[in-house]
């Protein structure tokens, strides 16, 4: 096998610069030069390649926290696929993972009787480190080409279910590398101390490539404890090391403070990674060991660093992980949309250090299109240092409130005394969870209690401290707090006190009350938990307001779900907003509970998916739902923008709808200031959308589509179209005529398609599944419409051909379901002939309606016109009628029919009633 790997490649230009410079210093303090990390490297190559291992092949290491198994490691990850195991597992856990992992050869220590256990359970084949080396390994079995990828296969911790398995190509190594000598500006002069285990992200890339990359060197170190770190940074000179805040802790804890700072004179920096630093453990360490901490950020699934503090001289933030360092890095909220700076959302990322998802799975829920989620969450500064707030997973949800445990754990970290601490939520008989909070600390709980009571909002203490002499972990070293929680009591006597309110507090209670049909909330009660709803939620803002002659915030309810928080917001809340016109005031709080968020400051356009940078689509619906059905139909790699237009709003009229689409025009053009854009609607959102069209075409916009969803246009379109039909009887263009694709060509001479749905006049994510494909090229512009050519009878003179004599015969009585006849005999008294309905959509139907003009059902009988019909000219069809499969008196209306344009008037002679009775038996 020849060594051109990327790995390989890179590793060979750095050593050719410096041969004889020490590379890698050893736990028993032997050098390993630049040169002698080559021969080495090649040899592992070569007994790899000896033993049958092709780049398709998988090979896991159980081996010790050496400099041999750091640079074995890195040799097969350079040319196969390795996975190293943690040692920590059980037997059994080992086993299955080796099983699940498909592993072709376990490499281990000499000694280790756990990995003859492992391969005796997995049966598979098990080699020594020394055998390796020597070419005494069995041969694999061969594999098929790409049954696994080369690089880094990785296990991430999880405290339920199986581990996920993570793959990180050789590029993404040697690009986060990289990453890392540029934050840090590491160089020759540059040494690290290697003290993590070899089973994680950081032993391979951090402190083993980013040395060698840079130039400079690295020191495995014997052992983990303080001494064990004080000694090696003494004797080798190192100049930065890795460190978690527990090992931290401990160095404080154990080494005097004359050996920190013999420690601190060597070390430029101390490079702090995996869990939340907080603020006073860092001034405590920078001021014990004169040396700056850099926190930063990264993940296994990112090949490490995402984001991190800048190395000295430059500016560090306290608490913050930094700026972006390496992947792109995008604040999103649930739908996808990016966070503007400030706002709090899920940290996401994207870019060559990025996994492409955990093996074995579907990316699902684990990317926004080609986002990861990492499922923390954070906020960016206006200059751009990143601060993380919590888990995703792990927040706290009591009585609708949201508490970060990250909070609880930096307050109570703050203590002077309390070294480790883990925050978690706990079940609560009424408001659903509570705080749960685990110590390590020599003080007392109530110690502990007075300084979270000072520094955290009521709501958010634990109403006991668990104090402990050390937190369980994972075995990647992450706190086990499925453990905590199984361990811990949960009270039963914390059920809520009646309330009694007075005042406002009074008022607004019993419009809450009244809103829900519930009894008087008390100061936990949610809104949502207690039934409410986006729609009901407006409700309750619009008679609050109402009742107390104030205009409120409209996302009160949604930023403070509780009646108590409402209450304490109420203030506030109250703005005056005089000057905004009431349709508009309307549409702000009907869509302030619609999934996504406002696009622009004091904008009403809300949006979805931002995130994604393909064609986005601009969407009038008439319900909150709507959006979230076409991103599923679309996927996230599309915004969605939605609006809502005027249907509901009392009294409109035309100038609330032209101001509305004004508006809409207006923010559109802030939006998307250039390029094609894709618009729709859903029934009056279709007409909205309709004036926007029209003004964004006289500003010159081209519009690559309209999605029109059960909206029927009544004039020709300057853009091409794309119809949904839903089956309602009240709306659908497809259920009042028998062929409306007959329009099109007067309609949207541009172009037009059309494509029927199973619902009832409603978009949702189970309607738009069959078509999400067609959908998706209609957006995307892969769907190309083809122009019509002109029509005999222009759209603006088609009504000249609505002059009929209609007279029809059909039976007085008709059974239910029943098939009759009713026949035609109509007469074209128009100046113009009547082609056949294919070319002239003139045609025949009959519509069943219920006495108070409520249709039952459209085209029960249908003919068209085959051949041309002169001026004068008379002709007798007879149409195959079915009544409907009702008992009841109908009113048939027969008509004459110009498809998908209207039906002939009683006035024009093209329309007669005929009342038509059920037979009794």
């Amino acid at each position: 096998m020849t060594n051109t790997s990327p790995i390989m490649v890179a590793l060979r230009d750095a050593s050719v610069l410096t041969p004889d410079a020490p590379a890698v210093i050893g736990e028993d303090g032997g050098i390993v030069t630049y040169a002698k990390v080559m021969t080495r490297l090649e040899d592992i190559t070569a007994s790899c390649a000896a033993a049958g291992l092709t780049s398709s092949h998988r090979v896991a290491t159980l081996l010790p926290d050496t400099a041999d198994t750091a640079l074995f490691q890195l040799a097969v990850a350079a040319h196969h696929s390795l996975m190293p195991l943690n040692p920590s597992l059980t037997d059994g856990e080992l086993a299955a993972l080796v099983q699940r992992a498909h592993v072709d050869l376990l490499v281990a220590d000499g000694d280790s009787d756990q990995a003859r256990r492992v391969a005796a359970l997995g049966d598979v084949p098990v080699v020594a480190l020394a055998d390796m080396m020597a070419r005494r390994a069995p041969k694999v079995a061969s594999r098929a080409d790409g049954q696994h990828d080369v690089g880094l296969t990785l296990l991430t911790s999880g405290s339920t279910g199986l581990p996920k398995m993570v793959r990180i190509s050789p590029e993404a190594m040697l690009a986060s590398a990289h990453n890392i000598i540029a934050t840090l500006s590491l160089g020759p002069d540059d040494r690290a101390l290697h003290a993590l285990p070899m089973f994680h992200i950081g032993a391979v890339v951090d402190l083993l490539l980013v040395p060698l990359l840079s130039g400079g060197s690295t020191v495995v170190c014997a052992g983990r404890g303080p001494a064990d770190l004080s000694a090696a940074v003494t004797a080798h000179q190192v100049t930065w090391m890795q460190l978690v805040p527990t090992m931290l802790t401990r160095c404080l804890a154990d080494c005097d403070a004359a050996t920190l700072q013999r420690m601190g004179r060597d070390l430029d920096f101390i490079r702090m990674v995996s869990a939340d630093l907080s603020a006073d453990l860092q001034h405590r360490a920078e001021q014990a060991f004169g040396t700056p901490l850099i926190q930063m950020y990264g993940m296994t699934e990112t090949a490490g660093q995402i984001c991190s503090n800048p190395r000295p001289p430059a500016q560090s933030r306290a608490t913050s992980v930094g700026l972006v360092a390496g992947p792109e890095v995008a604040i999103l909220d649930a739908h996808g949309g990016k966070l503007p700076a400030g706002r709090e959302g899920e940290v996401c990322v994207r870019g060559d250090t990025v996994f492409d998802g955990y093996e074995g799975q579907d990316k699902g829920e684990a990317f926004f299109n080609n986002w990861f989620r990492t499922g923390d969450l954070g906020r960016f500064d206006d200059d751009g240092y990143l601060f993380l707030t919590g888990r995703k997973k792990e927040m706290i949800n009591q009585g609708g409130e949201k508490i970060s445990p990250l909070e609880i754990e930096r307050v109570a970290l703050s203590l002077d005394g309390v070294t480790e601490a883990a925050s978690y939520p706990l079940a609560h008989p009424t408001l659903g969870e509570q705080p749960g909070l685990s110590v390590v600390s020599h003080l007392p709980a109530d110690q502990i209690m007075a300084h979270l009571r000072t520094n955290l909002a009521h709501y958010k203490l634990p109403r006991t401290i668990d104090i402990r002499a050390a937190l369980p972990r994972l075995g990647g070293g992450k706190v086990d707090k499925l453990a905590l929680i199984r361990a811990a009591e949960t009270e039963t006597d914390t059920a809520e006190a009646e309330t009694t309110w007075t005042g406002t507090a009074l008022v607004v209670a019993g419009i809450w009350a009244d809103t829900l049909n519930a009894k008087t909330p008390g100061a936990d009660t949610d809104f949502f938990d207690a039934g409410g709803d986006s729609l009901s939620a407006t409700t309750f803002i619009l008679a609050v307001e109402k009742k107390l002659g104030t205009r409120l915030d409209p996302n009160i309810l949604f930023n403070h779900p509780t009646f108590g928080g409402v209450i304490a917001h109420l203030p506030t809340a109250a703005t005056v907003q005089s000057d905004e016109a009431p349709i508009l005031g309307y549409v702000r709080r009907m869509m302030a509970g619609w999934p996504g968020s406002p696009t622009l400051d004091g904008g009403i356009i809300r949006s979805l998916g931002t995130a994604g940078d393909a064609q986005p689509i601009f969407w009038c619906g008439t319900g909150s739902d709507e959006g979230l059905a076409l991103q599923e139909a679309l996927g996230f790699a599309h915004p969605i923008y939605t609006m809502l237009p005027t249907a509901r709003f009392p009294g409109r009229n035309d100038a609330d709808r032209a101001l509305l689409a004004d508006t809409y025009v207006a923010e559109i053009a802030q939006i998307a200031p250039d390029g094609p854009l894709v618009i729709g609607g859903f029934c009056d959102g279709g007409r909205i959308m309709e004036l926007v069209a029209d003004r964004l075409v006289a500003a010159g916009r081209e519009i690559r589509c309209f999605i029109s969803g059960d909206y029927w246009f009544k004039r020709p379109t300057a853009y091409p179209v794309f119809h949904i039909f839903s089956r309602d009887i009240r709306f659908s263009a497809a259920v009042f005529y028998q062929r409306p694709e007959l329009a099109f060509g007067l309609l949207h001479p541009v172009g037009a398609n059309a494509v029927n749905i199973d619902s009832v006049h409603h978009l949702n994510a189970q309607s738009l599944a069959h078509i999400a494909n067609r959908l998706r090229d209609v957006v995307t512009g892969d769907h190309q419409f083809t122009p019509f050519t002109s029509h005999s009878v222009p759209f603006a003179d088609r009504g000249t051909l609505h002059h009929a004599r209609l007279r029809i015969k059909t039976r007085r009585f008709v059974g239910a379901g029943e098939q009759f006849d009713v026949i035609f005999d109509v007469q074209n008294r128009s100046a113009l002939p009547w082609g056949p309905t294919s070319e002239s959509g003139i045609s025949l139907a009959v519509h069943a309606f219920n006495f108070d003009n409520y249709p039952r059902q459209y085209n029960i009988g249908y003919h068209d016109l085959e051949q041309t019909v002169m001026p004068g000219q008379s002709v007798t069809l007879t149409l195959r009628t079915t009544f409907p499969d009702k008992r009841l008196p109908m009113l048939l209306r027969c008509v004459v029919t110009d498809q998908g344009i209207c039906d002939f008037s009683k006035s024009d002679g093209g329309r007669v009633n005929r009342l038509v009775l059920p037979k009794l038996f």
